[in-house]
């Protein structure tokens, strides 16, 4: 039996930058490496359409959209993930590469693949899986935002987070603009700041994931190699539930 997600109401999209452009450093810049670990990442979120009736959806940011994201993907599932190319304007790029992925997701919620209603959407950086995807995606209420934050609020992890469609076209309708390198207004700062401050005029609800989410996969920024394992994922959890506790008695 299919869990209970559904096309009508949760949506994963995962954001690529086969030929990145955006500035900062990266670890991973040549294209083929990068498309090879999106098309592997992309192989293992198409487990997930095997075990739920949730959707897969794909921002790729550089215009290599055609260049065969889904070639490891078992044929029957492909119907099942759109890839939507989202070219990000240059100044976007010049703020930097978290500037560059929130423009794309914000240009793609005004497309008409773009979800509506009551849809959950899940943003996951791309060349990254969850392995516990299915404990840590649920459908969220309207006023309902599923993410990780540091005690003080001051730096939320961007990397895999959740909201409700109303909130995406809201809170988050225009987060990129905020963000700029430079001047250390990075992805995650400027996220915790929106969300902190949302949460303390009771405007939106900050939720916990039910479990740590399981990173695998490469960071492109830094090189980091996620392995984590589920003994050490067993032995946090009772910390995060501890964690997130405290969290949503903090005030900002």
């Amino acid at each position: 039996m299919m869990q209970q997600l559904s096309r009508k109401n949760t949506i994963v999209l995962l954001t690529a930058a086969v030929r990145p452009r955006a500035a900062g450093p990266l670890a991973v810049s040549d294209p083929q490496e990068r498309l090879g670990q999106y098309r592997q990442s992309l192989l293992r979120w198409s487990s997930l359409l095997e075990v739920s009736a949730a959707e897969i959806h794909v921002v790729e940011t550089t215009g290599s959209a055609g260049l065969g994201l889904l070639s490891l993907v078992p044929q029957p599932l492909r119907s099942r993930i759109e890839v939507i190319s989202c070219e990000v304007d240059r100044e976007a790029e010049r703020r930097g590469k978290g500037a560059a992925e929130f423009h794309a997701i914000e240009k793609y919620m005004g497309s008409a693949s773009a979800p509506d209603g009551d849809t959950t959407l899940y943003k996951v950086t791309g060349r990254l899986f969850v392995r516990n995807a299915m404990e840590c995606i649920t459908p969220l209420a309207q006023e309902e935002i599923r993410i990780r934050m540091t005690l003080d609020r001051t730096f939320a992890d961007s990397r895999f987070f959740g909201a409700s469609s109303l909130l995406w076209r809201t809170l988050l309708a225009d987060i990129s603009s905020k963000m700029n390198d430079e001047k250390s207004m990075i992805a995650e700062v400027v996220l915790a700041a929106e969300v902190a401050h949302a949460a303390a005029i009771g405007d939106i609800l900050i939720s916990r994931f039910p479990r740590r989410p399981v990173f695998e996969g490469k960071s492109g920024s830094t090189g980091e190699i996620y392995r984590q394992t589920p003994v050490r994922d067993s032995l946090l959890a009772p910390l995060e539930k501890v964690l997130a506790r405290l969290a949503s008695r903090k005030q900002v």
